[in-house]
Formats: structure tokens, C-alpha cells, sequence
């Protein structure tokens, strides 16, 4: 039965407190919540206003060096993180043994630098080129950090640019965006569903490559299909990658290509919490024990998409009771100030196709500076 994790449950009371952590973390939160974890510690860099309906334990942090000194601090609490960790092993590897995902051998192997590109070359997985010293040919590339996130400080580079300390170009291939989501047990994989991502999509007030939200489902031809999940099958065999984790995809002119793979929860796995009713912690949890769950998750007749708001002018004084009630996420405290380019809030929609989807999405915002926010 699709939803069903028949036979497997998990239990709140395994964990008296749990820490999650990461750059934002309502919906993993949520996700929890969902299972009955309710002592929960949240740690992020925004204190949204939403998740303090959700816990009354928030530390927001300003600094790398901050979050690792809150981290160290609460020594006992088990972890999982929803994002940032994947990019900081210096603070990754002295709680790891805390963490219920995956450490820091598996994740080193599938993030970007020289142990992913030789391990996706061994296996034979096809990855864009890229370059550490601004050698390249006449193609198009892309400057990009080795610590990214959110399609942040990512731009087309220029020949005689300079390739600061911390980027790398990578080949620019033009295509379609999407994600895989997928759970995984060390040894085997479950697949969960394909998005399509929009990607510096400026009716949301993106621009550049910044991700702005995802659509699902996207309906994968099967030979794509079968060639993506062939690789993920030999990535998780090689890394020992464990519970929720997620795929970014460009589908190019002659194929598919692995652009970068996100070992944890990321932020478009509710879209398929919605969708399914599924409970995709509880799932996670049992495959950090090497367990996956028996489950058929059928692609669903409806779409249903999740966009970023990226404030198109300084906002503040937020209506934030009306903004949660007719269904906004990540809602930035009211008395905050958001400055132009910098997110405001996740929004939501459903409909019969994507572009159903796209328009639910654009009344959404339309409404939010209409009647959301008040200077």
C-alpha cells in the first residue's frame, strides 16, 4: 500500500532529545514532528518565526565557529542535519558518532573535489568537466565554491577570471534541472521520486543559478530513468551512503549528468510528504539501521510545487498568523528586516500539470506583497 511502512516502526521514545541542524530547518523539524519527536533542539541560521510553533528550543547562530561550539556543547543529544554539515567536516567529524545520517567517510566521496570526480569516474558515471586552474577549451563554464548550497555564489565565468581559493569550474551544461530523491541503506537504494527544480527563476525574484523551489513530479522516460538509478545503485554501494539523500540532475542534449549529490534530508522532501502522506523521518531512521522499507511510492496524478521568495525590495513588518494560516512556511520574523535578494519565505501550490502549478505559485506571492507584508 503505497504510504505504508508496513512492519517497521519507530519509536519516539528511543531518543529523549534530538538536535537538528542545519542552514534552515522547519521542514525537517516538521518531519519529525510527524513521528512524535517532540523534545527537539533546533539549530539554524534564521529562527524563522514559524519554527518557534514548532519548538520552544531555538538557537539561531551567526557563525561557523558558533555552531560548532553549540554543538560541542550539548554532548549527549543524537543529530541529524538537513544541511551545511555536508560542507564543514571540521565540524562534522567530532559529532559524527551523534549523528543519525551519514558520517564523514561517505560524505567526502560524494561531495565536489578530487575524491567525487574520481570516484564518479571509476564507476562510470558521467559528471561535467571541470578545472582547478582556469584551463579550459571553448566551452562554457561555471565558477562554483566546493562548499555550495542553494545555487548561491555560482555564475558563468569569463576567460581570464581568476579561480579563487575554494571554486572550481565546472563545465556549463545547458538542459533541463531536476532532483532525485532517494534513501539509502549502505549497500542499497530506495528511489523516492524525480522534481524538477527552478532554478534562478525570477517571477520568485531569482536570479543567477539560486534555486528557488521544485515541482513534483517529474515524469522521468524510463531509459533516463534506469541509467540514473544504475549509478546511484554503484555511488551507494561505494560510499556506504545512508538515509535520505538527494540528486541534483541536468538533462542535457545527449543525456543525463550528476551535477552534485546532497547526503542528507533536503528541502524538496516534503513535497513528497504532501503528496503520499508518507513519513519520511521514520523512513530515514530505519535506513541509518540498514533497514529499507518495504513501500511502493507511485508517481501521483496531481503536481505540487514549493517556491523561495526572494524579496524583490526591503521588506519587513510581516503579517505572520495570516501568512501561516493560509499555508506559507519559513515565515520571517515580523519585526526582521529582509533586504532585496535575500529569501522571505516558502510558498506552495498543487494542480493537474506544472503550469497549474507555476500560476498557484505566482498568486501566492502576488498575495504575500499584496496583503503579507506591511511596509
Amino acid at each position: 500500500m503505497e504510504g505504508s511502512t508496513a512492519d517497521h516502526r519507530w519509536s519516539a521514545v528511543d531518543f529523549r532529545i534530538m538536535i537538528v541542524v542545519g542552514f534552515s530547518v522547519r521542514a525537517t523539524i516538521e518531519s519529525l514532528k510527524r513521528i512524535g519527536v517532540e523534545d527537539l533542539i533546533a539549530i539554524d541560521f534564521f529562527g524563522d518565526w514559524d519554527l518557534y510553533k514548532l519548538t520552544h528550543r531555538v538557537r539561531i547562530v551567526r557563525s561557523l565557529k558558533e555552531l560548532k561550539e553549540i554543538l560541542l556543547f550539548h554532548s549527549e543529544e543524537r543529530i541529524i542535519y538537513s544541511s551545511i554539515l555536508e560542507n564543514h567536516l571540521d565540524i562534522l567529524k567530532p559529532v559524527q558518532e551523534r549523528v543519525l545520517g551519514n558520517g564523514v567517510s561517505a560524505v567526502k566521496l560524494v561531495r565536489p573535489g578530487k575524491a567525487w570526480w574520481s570516484l564518479a569516474t571509476s564507476l562510470g558515471v558521467r559528471i561535467p568537466r571541470f578545472s582547478l586552474d582556469g584551463l579550459t577549451d571553448g566551452s562554457e563554464w561555471l565558477i562554483k565554491p566546493f562548499k555550495s548550497g542553494g545555487g548561491r555564489n555560482i555564475y558563468l565565468w569569463r576567460k581570464g577570471m581568476k579561480v579563487k581559493r575554494g571554486y572550481y569550474l565546472q563545465e556549463f551544461v545547458r538542459g533541463k534541472s531536476i532532483s532525485f530523491l532517494f534513501l539509502a541503506n549502505g549497500k542499497d537504494f530506495l528511489p523516492l521520486g524525480y522534481t524538477r527544480q527552478l532554478i534562478g527563476f525570477r517571477e520568485l525574484g531569482g536570479d543567477n543559478f539560486k534555486w528557488c523551489g521544485n515541482i513534483y513530479p517529474y515524469r522521468i522516460e524510463g531509459s533516463l530513468r534506469d541509467r540514473i538509478e544504475d549509478w546511484v545503485g554503484r555511488i551507494v554501494e561505494k560510499s556506504g551512503l545512508v538515509g535520505l539523500n538527494g540528486m541534483d540532475i541536468i538533462l542535457g542534449e545527449d543525456g543525463p549528468y550528476i551535477i552534485e549529490i546532497n547526503p542528507r534530508y533536503t528541502a524538496s522532501m516534503e513535497l513528497l510528504e504532501r503528496a503520499h502522506d508518507i513519513k519520511l523521518m521514520e523512513m530515514h531512521l530505519l535506513a541509518c539501521r540498514g533497514e529499507l522499507p518495504v513501500i511502493n511510492i507511485s508517481v501521483p496524478e496531481r503536481y505540487y510545487g514549493k517556491g523561495i521568495v526572494y524579496a524583490e525590495r526591503s521588506l519587513t513588518a510581516f503579517k505572520c498568523e495570516e501568512m501561516w494560516e493560509r499555508g506559507f512556511r519559513d515565515i520571517t520574523r515580523r519585526e526582521e528586516i529582509v533586504p532585496k535578494g535575500r529569501p522571505v519565505c516558502s510558498i506552495y501550490s498543487q494542480g493537474k500539470d506544472e503550469d497549474e502549478v507555476i500560476r498557484g505559485l505566482l498568486e501566492e506571492k502576488a498575495w504575500l506583497y499584496e496583503r503579507g507584508v506591511e511596509g
